[in-house]
């Protein structure tokens, strides 16, 4: 009975936390109390903080700037990482959890997890915006990380997360790019803005075609042009 009671006060506790209208301090103080448990439960339901917006971006901005640094603090917890692993591998909204999961992990770790819930994430087409975020992160890291991450997003069906690879890409290096980044930028089945963004990031790494191909889709023919066997823009 004692564990059911509990139970339903963090529930009750949680909808407060997750409040999106009205005056702030109920939230903090849900907040509050939530922190004081300490409890498996009681992480998960702060941590749905991060997860929703208020009606206020101010007081949303700050609130979650507050919870994320109590949050840091809290080193060698490892019901709150637990619960930050959770999230990461299933929630929303993520760029906060994964801030604190920075503070708080080992480099290892925190490179482990980010990868793997990027790789759970990559193809859901119910989670696009947290499979953006985590490609940011990856790209963050630099290194194969991010060139891996970046390679994989633009293998995406989804602008969004092509997107995101690409301007993660734009700042990589490797063998795999040229071949990459040239046949997305030939792909018909492509979206123009996805074929134009390709094109950019083709010529900021200036990278010649691996198939020296000299003839340019009609998303590229404006604004490119091929000379010396890559991609220019015009002048």
């Amino acid at each position: 009975m004692v564990f059911g009671l509990f139970g339903t006060k963090v529930e009750r506790l949680k909808k407060a936390v997750r409040q999106r209208y009205g005056q702030h301090e109920p939230r903090k103080d849900a907040m509050l109390r939530l922190l004081q448990m300490g409890d498996l439960e009681a992480y998960r339901a702060v941590l749905s903080r991060f997860t929703v917006n208020c009606d206020s971006p101010h007081w949303d901005e700050k609130e979650k700037t507050w919870l994320a640094k109590r949050l840091s603090e809290r080193t060698g917890d490892g019901l709150l990482m637990q619960a930050l692993q959770e999230l990461l591998m299933s929630g929303e909204r993520l760029n906060q959890a994964l801030g604190v999961a920075e503070q708080l992990m080992t480099s290892e770790d925190y490179h482990h997890w980010v990868s793997k819930a990027f790789e759970k994430r990559l193809g859901d087409h119910r989670a696009v915006d947290a499979c953006v975020e985590l490609i940011s992160a990856l790209g963050r890291l630099g290194g194969d990380e991010a060139l891996q991450a970046g390679l994989a997003a633009i293998s995406d069906r989804t602008d969004e997360v092509i997107l995101a690879g690409l301007a993660v890409l734009e700042h990589c290096q490797g063998e795999p790019l040229a071949e990459a980044l040239y046949n997305l930028a030939h792909d018909d089945l492509q979206m123009p803005r996805v074929i134009r963004r390709a094109g950019r990031v083709i010529t900021v790494l200036e990278l010649p075609d691996p198939q020296a191909r000299g003839e340019l889709p009609d998303a590229l023919a404006e604004d490119f042009m091929v000379q010396g066997g890559r991609l220019v823009v015009r002048t």
